[in-house]
């Protein structure tokens, strides 16, 4: 007959009080201290062993349009309560501050970036390596 399931030791059954969904977190909003919005989360940073690195604020732009993400360091939001219950986070400075700030590469863009200096460099080989072979003579426009 069929094995009897196995009981999962690891399961969470209740969300505990300090603790939020990261499915929450993304897309919500980022207020700065004088409650003006500044951005809003648009993904997490986590470390395999499970903590949270960082948040990545999308700032500027319109609709997500011309936006460009910017990562904080989860310590450096604050949570704040609001009449409503519901949690708001905020962040010690200014919608231009974090607009100038720099912009957060992913780990997969990095890689594609080092892929296209790559590929243009070998390119760059190619071209300089046929220059001393050209003699002129493909030049057909005459």
């Amino acid at each position: 007959g069929a094995e009897d399931p196995k009981e999962v030791e690891e399961t969470l059954l209740l969300q505990d009080e300090n603790t939020v969904l990261a499915g929450d977190l993304i897309g919500s909003r980022v207020y700065n201290m004088e409650n003006e919005s500044i951005g809003d989360i648009n993904d997490m940073i986590v470390t395999f062993d499970g903590q949270v690195q960082g948040v990545v604020i999308g700032v500027g732009g319109f609709l997500g349009i011309g936006e460009k993400d910017v990562a904080v360091e989860l310590a450096s939001l604050e949570i704040k309560e609001t009449e409503g219950g519901t949690p708001r986070l905020h962040l010690d400075t200014t919608a231009e501050d974090l607009k100038a700030a720099d912009a957060f590469v992913t780990a997969r863009e990095q890689k594609q970036l080092e892929e296209l200096r790559q590929s243009q460099e070998q390119t760059q080989d190619y071209i300089e390596s046929g220059q001393s072979a050209d003699t002129g003579a493909t030049d057909q426009t005459n």
